[in-house]
């Protein structure tokens, strides 16, 4: 009965490795996204995306109804590799992530600071595709606002100037 019960914590362990495992590879590409933002590094930001990766953003307007901006990852790329008066930092949380097969989808909350100030927050979502080369995001929806952000103490304490 003990081998039973030590042999089933030990799958279970396991199991739940691999699990942890796949959703660091599938976070990789985002996690990269974001060094290369602030870095100011555009190979590094290309290497996240697939070749026709499409950016959108939700927005509402003055009417209060939804809008959409989209453009393709390639613009956005060539926007971060030029230089900046202030690094780029979008820390994230709640992170939540979703898989079948070779697609996943990673919902997340962020704040977007332009050096120690706060700009803006939402949400982002990405689809990634498991390629031969690993994972790829071939979309990214995100929305803005500047108010009602929840942005943890934690985030504000490490990106906002004092």
């Amino acid at each position: 009965m003990i081998r039973l019960f030590v042999f089933t914590c030990l799958v279970a362990l396991s199991l739940s490795g691999k699990a942890q495992s796949e959703d660091e590879a599938i976070l990789k590409p985002i996690r990269n996204l974001f060094e290369a933002m602030t870095l100011c590094d555009s190979t590094l930001a290309a290497s996240c995306f697939t070749a026709d990766a499409m950016l959108h953003g939700v927005k509402t307007n003055e009417n209060g109804q939804a809008s959409l901006k989209s453009f393709p990852a390639s613009k956005f790329i060539s926007i971060i590799g030029k230089p900046k008066a202030e690094k780029w930092h979008e820390p994230i949380w709640d992170i939540q992530i979703q898989q079948d097969d070779q697609l996943a989808s990673v919902w997340v909350e962020y704040a977007f600071y332009l050096g120690n100030t706060f700009s803006h927050c939402g949400v982002d979502s990405f689809q990634l595709i498991q390629t031969a080369n690993g994972w790829k995001i071939f979309a990214l929806a995100d929305t803005r606002r500047t108010e009602d952000c929840e942005v943890p103490q934690a985030i504000r304490k490490r990106y906002e100037a004092n």
